[in-house]
């Protein structure tokens, strides 16, 4: 494998365990959301192919191959988590609002018991609203990641006849901040929310997609040691001084500066890419964070369902009601609890993901089998 493909493979393992770091209420999650879902979307242009964007064919095909790698995960997660809707309320995973009455202060995942009809009727939330929130949260990414690859293609397109390489990424750029602009005028307008975070996040996926083209041949990377020690330390201090300027919420579009936004997120990724150049010199850790960094897409999906294991845990051990089971997304997350929870909601995905892989080859093998004879 290319030094390239493990260092990005492992900053995908990085970046994911930020994000569940975060909604696991880690002590430093507050130094996590400046950048923790920005970093994807630039991994995520970082990995784009340029044959998808030379003609109509190649966009089509990037739709297709698109809709299955992400809209297709969000739409069945989702769909899952509507018509699961009423049994997770009769688990206490989510809580009716008549049981809400005398619990104490918190956050809680609080729906109403449809009916069947009801439950067909939300499922068009799918793909024209929110989805279905709740343990299926943070699968809003996938749909608008979905949307910034698919109008990133089209302005690669509308640019590709110009021959000159600096003067048609330049017009990508531009164009890329236009929609940032529009993205900001929508979040500052709080109208339009899926909308806004396609246009904000693009430019994020223009300047992972930069970064690749004026990277291209070059694999020393960051320097010695100390450069990338050095590195890290820069960019911990932009990300913490940009909590300054106001909150950033990449789900919600809500930022109070353009720049802010881009420069954490630039940041987050010398941060991500640092720690990564730092990391592959340990084989055994490389290992684990590159099978982390290809394996991303069951832990967004489930974490927040494998919370609900050290939430029950939790409420054994402190003697709470089952109610507080509907905590979202956790508990208790002092002491030790942060990293029990991080575990769990890496480590329960990644096992259900493998004995999934294993019964798919083993079904897959089978077939063939028996289409030999």
């Amino acid at each position: 494998m290319k030094q390239r493909d493990v260092v990005i493979d492992i900053m995908r393992g990085l970046a994911i365990l930020t994000i569940v770091l975060w909604h696991a209420d880690s002590p430093f999650s507050l130094y996590l959301k400046p950048f923790h879902v920005g970093v994807f979307f630039m991994i995520s242009g970082y990995l784009a192919n340029d044959k998808y964007s030379q003609n109509i064919k190649g966009i089509g095909q990037l739709f297709v191959k698109r809709l299955k790698s992400l809209l297709v995960p969000f739409i069945l997660c989702n769909a899952v988590c509507f018509f699961l809707n009423n049994l997770f309320i009769k688990l206490h995973i989510y809580l009716s609002p008549l049981e809400l009455n005398g619990l104490p202060q918190g956050q809680y995942t609080v729906r109403k018991i449809y009916s069947f009809k009801e439950i067909l009727g939300q499922g068009i939330k799918i793909v024209f609203d929110e989805g279905a929130g709740g343990l299926a949260g943070a699968t809003w990414f996938l749909k608008t990641l979905f949307l910034v690859v698919m109008v990133s293609s089209v302005i690669h397109f509308l640019v590709s006849e110009v021959s000159d390489k600096n003067k048609r990424n330049i017009i990508i750029m531009i164009m890329a901040f236009l929609f940032l602009l529009f993205g900001f005028y929508l979040s500052q307008k709080n109208k339009m929310l899926f909308i806004g975070t396609v246009c904000t996040n693009l430019i994020l996926y223009e300047t992972g997609y930069m970064i690749r083209v004026y990277k291209k041949g070059n694999y020393s990377w960051g320097g010695n040691i100390l450069t990338k020690v050095i590195n890290v330390f820069i960019s911990v201090v932009v990300i913490y001084m940009s909590r300054y300027y106001g909150n950033i919420s990449y789900a919600n579009n809500e930022y109070h500066d353009p720049f802010i936004l881009v420069l954490s997120a630039c940041a987050g990724w010398v941060l991500v890419f640092n720690i990564a150049m730092i990391i592959r010199k340990s084989s055994f850790v490389t290992n684990v964070m590159s099978y982390v960094g290809k394996n991303t897409l069951p832990i967004l999906l489930m974490h927040f369902l494998a919370f609900k294991f050290v939430t029950l845990l939790q409420i054994w051990f402190y003697r709470k009601s089952i109610l507080e089971l509907s905590s979202f997304p956790v508990l208790q997350s002092g002491g030790i609890w942060w990293i029990v929870y991080t575990l769990t909601g890496v480590i329960i995905p990644l096992g259900i993901n493998a004995f999934y892989q294993k019964c798919k080859y083993y079904f897959v093998n089978l077939v063939k089998e028996k289409r030999s004879k």
